[in-house]
């Protein structure tokens, strides 16, 4: 399953908790976005068509319970898919608002009906399950700081009812700040790309367990790029040390190729043959081998350099 479906899934469990107002927004929503009726008795008639059982079964059961209304169910098998047909009647639509008679002509309503304050969410939880898409980096498997994830954070809905993009946008907003607005061929495409207020959807759609896996993947990421930032910090402070050391040996051969590296004192020429005999070492380690401090080593080193210029 999907980060999207399972999302989906837990929406689609709260919907029969809530007020009959807000499930018949919430059936508003499913049925007309899509605006998608048949002409059946001389009467409109919504029909939903889903790959998803779980929400054809749902919105049949709402017109059921809210309008004592049958909805057919139609399964349709393509393969190893099966999609789901769910045939509303013309009251539904008509008790919903979404035909209007206009001079004795049943018509569909281009405009979206008022939303109390209580449905405006179960209205976008409706246009999510149907139409709404979220997708968040994929888990680390194995080491966190050799994982490069292939998805960004996202969340849209892909509205296919243009003439209500200006309202839904408003009702969107209205809940969540960040949503931006496109068109994307013959539909409107709503969509969050920043994590928090993807996040913040997700709650405020009853998708918390959604929520909590995203919260896990910020914190993956954050940790993955801590390790990252410490492994470029010791990777260019061991770059940094070998060039030192190139330089330094360098200079202590050319010192001992022109005859004045056995004229130096003592204490040069014991750090000059420790660098020789330990080219990779750190000045720290270095230092320890010859119980001096690491910034007597380094002025040592310094020093050999001079001279070797001199050469």
């Amino acid at each position: 399953m999907t980060y999207a479906q399972s999302v989906k899934d837990e929406i689609l469990k709260t919907i029969k908790g809530l007020r009959p107002c807000c499930q018949k927004s919430f059936l508003l929503a499913v049925l007309g976005g899509a605006s998608a009726f048949n002409l059946s008795g001389g009467q409109l008639c919504p029909t939903l068509a889903t790959r998803d059982e779980k929400l054809a079964l749902l919105t049949a059961d709402i017109a059921q319970k809210q309008f004592n209304s049958t909805a057919q169910v139609v399964v349709e098998q393509k393969g190893k898919n099966q999609k789901y047909n769910v045939n509303f009647d013309g009251e539904i639509a008509k008790a919903l608002g979404l035909v209007q008679t206009i001079d004795g002509v049943v018509q569909v309503s281009e405009q979206l009906p008022s939303l109390s304050k209580c449905c405006k969410v179960s209205f976008v939880k409706g246009l999510f399950c149907t139409f709404g898409s979220v997708t968040i980096p994929k888990p680390a498997q194995g080491s966190i700081a050799n994982m490069t994830p292939s998805q960004s954070y996202h969340l849209e809905i892909a509205l296919p009812k243009i003439s209500w993009g200006d309202q839904t946008f408003e009702i969107l907003s209205s809940i969540v700040d960040g949503f931006k607005v496109t068109q994307r061929e013959e539909s409107v495409l709503l969509y969050l790309k920043d994590a928090e207020n993807i996040g913040n959807m997700l709650v405020a759609m009853g998708a918390v367990s959604g929520k909590l896996m995203l919260e896990n993947v910020l914190v993956e990421r954050s940790i993955r790029n801590n390790a990252n930032r410490q492994a470029n910090c010791i990777s260019a402070n061991i770059d940094k040390t070998v060039a030192a050391a190139e330089k330094q040996i360098l200079a202590i051969q050319k010192l001992k190729k022109c005859g004045k590296l056995q004229r130096l004192s003592d204490e040069l020429k014991e750090v000059a043959e420790a660098r020789i005999n330990n080219p990779e070492a750190t000045l720290l380690e270095l230092a320890t081998s010859l119980n001096v401090t690491k910034n007597c080593v380094n002025k040592r080193l310094y020093k050999l350099i001079e001279l070797s210029q001199k050469c």
